[in-house]
């Protein structure tokens, strides 16, 4: 098998062995460094940055906003996101919970065949568990579960379940200077995000506003706008899909 590296965190100012009460009772078994909100992290690790410190594109009216977003949570000693994670916003001055869900670390188990060139594999003997096994070393994280979005308001944004098993993994071998190179279709720029299907959006007043349509690899396949009759605060039939 390919040997991975393990990139790790650095943190500025912030002491990572210390923790409140609180933090402490959410601590998952593999709980070894907490990261707040507010700490500053250097890393070139960067799908791991993107997911803790992230930026969601997020639908008001008719203008796209980018939200910046400060994750809070545990890290396992190999530095992988592990367990319940919450994270922070700033809206008008104001810091609210944006997004909240739990994290898993990556493992063969969690992918199933999808498309490759077995033939390449069976030459150079290796199985499609040795192929997931490598994926889950290239990256070691994935988001589990319900993950629920929110409005400044403390009212649901959205709400997504991604998937952790069952999951679909796309690989090609390729010979070169006689040895193997593995590839994998990417799931950019959310490598951590694994679902298909519907997603509802709501605006901060609780009202569906939008369907959008995903495939596998996190791509926006078509979307569905709901439109509010203010004279009497009902929606209209939803408008035909339409792709991106």
């Amino acid at each position: 098998m390919i040997k991975i590296a393990l990139l790790f965190l650095s943190f500025y100012a912030v002491s990572i062995n210390s923790y409140s009460q609180e933090d402490s009772l959410q601590k998952p078994a593999q709980g070894v460094y907490f990261i707040k909100k507010h700490d500053r992290i250097k890393t070139t690790n960067y799908s791991l940055f993107n997911s803790i410190r992230s930026i969601e594109k997020k639908d008001v009216g008719d203008t796209t906003y980018k939200i910046n977003n400060y994750g809070e949570g545990w890290l396992d000693k190999d530095s992988v996101p592990v367990g319940y994670w919450r994270f922070y916003a700033l809206e008008n001055g104001e810091e609210y919970l944006f997004k909240e869900g739990n994290y898993e670390r990556t493992s063969r188990r969690n992918f199933i065949y999808g498309r490759g060139n077995p033939d390449i594999a069976e030459k150079w003997h290796y199985t499609f568990e040795d192929i997931a096994q490598n994926y889950s070393e290239l990256n070691t994280f994935i988001k589990r579960g319900d993950w629920k979005y929110y409005h400044l308001n403390g009212r649901l944004w959205k709400q997504i379940n991604y998937q952790s098993s069952g999951i679909p993994l796309d690989y090609y071998l390729h010979e070169k200077n006689n040895g193997l190179q593995f590839s994998f279709k990417a799931n950019l720029p959310n490598e951590d995000e694994w679902f298909e299907g519907k997603v509802a959006e709501y605006d901060d007043q609780g009202n569906l506003f939008k369907e959008v349509y995903y495939d596998w690899y996190n791509i926006a396949k078509g979307k569905r706008i709901y439109r509010l009759v203010k004279k009497v605060g009902d929606w209209r039939n939803p408008i035909s899909a339409t792709n991106y």
